[in-house]
C-alpha cells in the first residue's frame, strides 16, 4: 500500500491518486484508490463514485469493505471513498485498528493507493504512515515551501515511513 500525501493544500495528492490508479489498473490487477483525506475528500468526485460508505465507516467498524467498494469507470479500477466524515474525529480508531483495516484491505487487492490531506496540516494523516510500504510526497513548485517540505519529510521518517517519490507539479505561468 502507498500513501499519497501533499505538503500543501493545492489538490496534487488526490489528483495523483487518481491518476495513479488510472494508469496502474490493467485487466487481471485489482487497484484499489482509497480516501483518506477526512478533510476535504474529493476522490469520489475525480473518480466518478458517490461518497457514500467509505473508509470512515470501515475505521468505525459500520460496514464490510464490500460494503464500502466501488467500481470505477476504469477496469481492474476500485474506489473507497472517504465516507461520513462528521463524527469521524471522535471515533478514530489507535495504530492497530488501522493496521488491521488496512490488512484486510491489502488482503483483496493487488494494489492500493491511499489519499490523504495536506501532511502540513493534519496530523492524523501520519498516523496511517506506518500502515503503508511507502508514501508518494507531492509539492507545487510555486506555491510549496522549502521547509514545508523538509519538515513533512522528518514528520513522514518519524512516524515510521518511508518517502519511495516525489512528484512536484509546475503550473504553466499565467501570460498577462
Amino acid at each position: 500500500m502507498f500513501a499519497v500525501v501533499a505538503v500543501d493544500d493545492h489538490g496534487d495528492a488526490t489528483r495523483t491518486t487518481a491518476e495513479l490508479g488510472i494508469a496502474l489498473a490493467q485487466p487481471g490487477r485489482r487497484v484499489v484508490a482509497a480516501s483518506g483525506n477526512f478533510v476535504t475528500p474529493a476522490l469520489h468526485r475525480l473518480l466518478g463514485v458517490e461518497n457514500t460508505a467509505g473508509l470512515t465507516s470501515l475505521l468505525t467498524h459500520q460496514v464490510r469493505i464490500d460494503q464500502s467498494v466501488q467500481g470505477a469507470a476504469t477496469p481492474g479500477l476500485f474506489v473507497i471513498p472517504s465516507g461520513p466524515t462528521s463524527d469521524m474525529a471522535s471515533e478514530v480508531p489507535d495504530a492497530d485498528g488501522i493496521a488491521q483495516v488496512m490488512n484486510e484491505i491489502r488482503a483483496r487487492f493487488d494494489l492500493i493507493l491511499l489519499d490523504s490531506p495536506p501532511a502540513a496540516w493534519v496530523a492524523d494523516t501520519l498516523s496511517l504512515v506506518p500502515s503503508t510500504d511507502g508514501v508518494i510526497v507531492t509539492a507545487d513548485a510555486g506555491r510549496t515551501l522549502r521547509n514545508d517540505v523538509t519538515r513533512v519529510r522528518e514528520q513522514i521518517g518519524f512516524f515510521g515511513g518511508r518517502i519511495v517519490g516525489g512528484i512536484l507539479y509546475v503550473r504553466p505561468s499565467r501570460a498577462t
